[in-house]
Parts: C-alpha cells; sequence; structure tokens
C-alpha cells in the first residue's frame, strides 16, 4: 500500500507528471494525441490500437502503475503484447520513428514517475507480425469448432469453452481473481459473473464503423486476453460479458482524458498556456 495506506488521486498524479515532465515535453515534437490507428493484418482480420501520443520521430505511451514494480517495469514494457502490436502498427502505417517512449505514474503518496526509450528492429516487429497471425489463425479456429461441434446443443454440457489456462486464474493474487474462475470451476460455460455488465468498446472503429461480418478485430488488450487464456477472451470479446470498471481502471481512464487535454492544449496553443491552466501558476515546478 503507498505512503499513508491511500492511493493519490488523479489531479495528485497529473500535477506531478506535468511538473516533472516539464522539459522534456517542450524540448519533444509532439504532434498528436489518443489518436486511434489500424491496419490489415491480411484479408478478415484488422489490427487496431490507440496511441496515446505520437510526435515527429517518436510515438509515447502512458502507464499507471503499482510502485512494487518500479524496479523491473523497462523489462516488461521493453518487450510485450501492447508495445509490440503498437509498434506493429507504426511501421504498417508508415508513421514517421520508430522510437518509443513508456512513461510511467507510480501511485505512490506523493506519485513518483520514470521513462525510458526503446527501438524495435524489423527483425523483432517480423517476428511479432508472425505472431499475430498465428493468434489470429488460432482465435479463427476456436471459433469455427466452437461453432461447428457446439452451436445448438446444450451450453452447459461441460464441453462448451474454448482452452483454459488456469495459471491464469490468480495472476493478480487471491484478492483480484479472474472474474470467470467460479463459471469455469463448475464448468457453467454460458453463465455470466453476478454483477457482470454488458462490454462497451473504447474503439471507435469496433462502435462505429460497420466492418464486414467475420472480421476479427485484434489489438493490444485482446491479444493479451488471449495469451493470458482463450476462454477468458471467448467471454469477453465473443459473449460481449465485462465486469464493471474497478476504481483502478477508472484511475487510469481518468488519468489518461485529463493528459490528453493537457497535451492537445500544449500541441494546439503552446506548453506555457498548458501549463498554467492544469497546474494555475506560470512557471515549472520541476524540471527533469
Amino acid at each position: 500500500m503507498p505512503t499513508g495506506s491511500r492511493y493519490p488521486t488523479v489531479d495528485e498524479l497529473v500535477s506531478g507528471w506535468i511538473s516533472h515532465f516539464w522539459a522534456a515535453d517542450r524540448a519533444l515534437a509532439f504532434r498528436e494525441v489518443e489518436r486511434e490507428v489500424s491496419a490489415p493484418l491480411r484479408p478478415g482480420v484488422l489490427i487496431v490500437g490507440i496511441l496515446d501520443a505520437i510526435g515527429s520521430d517518436f510515438f509515447a505511451d502512458w502507464k499507471t502503475a503499482n510502485p512494487r514494480s518500479r524496479t523491473d517495469w523497462r523489462d516488461k514494457w521493453r518487450f510485450n503484447a501492447q508495445t509490440l502490436t503498437y509498434g506493429w502498427l507504426v511501421r504498417a502505417l508508415g508513421l514517421p520513428g520508430r522510437r518509443f517512449t513508456i512513461r510511467m505514474a507510480f501511485k505512490s503518496v506523493p506519485p513518483t514517475y520514470d521513462y525510458e526509450w526503446f527501438e524495435y528492429t524489423d527483425a523483432e516487429l517480423d517476428m511479432w507480425s508472425g505472431e499475430l497471425n498465428r493468434i489470429a489463425d488460432a482465435i479463427l479456429d476456436a471459433r469455427t469448432r466452437y461453432d461447428a461441434r457446439f452451436l445448438g446443443e446444450d451450453a452447459d454440457t461441460g464441453a462448451n469453452h474454448w482452452a483454459l489456462n488456469p495459471q491464469s486464474c490468480l495472476r493478480y493474487g487471491a484478492k483480484y481473481p479472474c472474474p470467470f474462475l467460479h463459471q469455469c470451476t463448475h464448468q457453467l460455460w454460458s453463465q455470466k459473473p453476478s454483477g457482470s455488465i454488458e462490454r462497451v468498446s473504447h474503439l471507435r472503429t469496433e462502435r462505429d464503423i460497420a466492418l464486414p461480418d467475420g472480421t476479427l478485430l485484434l489489438d493490444a488488450t485482446r491479444v493479451d486476453t488471449w495469451l493470458e487464456c482463450p476462454e477468458k477472451f471467448r467471454r469477453i470479446y465473443e459473449q460481449n460479458i465485462a465486469e464493471p470498471p474497478s476504481e483502478a481502471l477508472q484511475t487510469g481512464q481518468e488519468f489518461h482524458r485529463v493528459l490528453a487535454e493537457y497535451y492537445r492544449l500544449g500541441i494546439e496553443h503552446n506548453w506555457n498556456v498548458a501549463f498554467n491552466k492544469f497546474l494555475g501558476v506560470s512557471y515549472p515546478l520541476e524540471e527533469v
């Protein structure tokens, strides 16, 4: 638990971020924020992502994280499904630059911050392109087998599910089990968890664009969920079952929303105007 047995507020996270990265933001050439991008992996498979920021020759991703991850976060984020998918999209779309920066806001009190720059090679992105194709093959195969074998049968026969990964059930500890743990262990394959809600996509491409029937949409979260547990993927993205947003998720979403406003103001006007509006002062608190 953070100092003082509480987590920082969004205002604390954002104000600390702005003052901490003030000098770096002025030196970098930001162009856009919160841009949704998409590119076809192959016919019938579309890769989608939302880039937190795009610069003249880089892209950026913002994260909030538990303070316990301060020591090893670079190893995790240098090479994971999310950043690899973003890197693939940037190359596929011909956006300028392969460099990307990840900035972390650790939810201590007061918050602390860190960052790193990375760059993927063509060989690494070629490898990930192959993996995305294999993941797409596996999902489409699961869809086909599910429809062919179980369509019209009783939903709770004990076979009506995709592959399970028991190692992921308690991935975040016993206090935060997978929301589908009870249903899986009791073979209730069509039952929705108590308190669950219908999933509403955060992707404009999924919400507002009429995609051809059967199109497989993949983003970093979907890929990570599939790798974590195919049955969890089925529940969330095939059955559209979601949990009510947790406090941590709501904090992260609001943090991103406010930061997007700040960076948009800095890009469209200037950083002094943005700094003054969000912190109420006309000079940087800290330059690093």
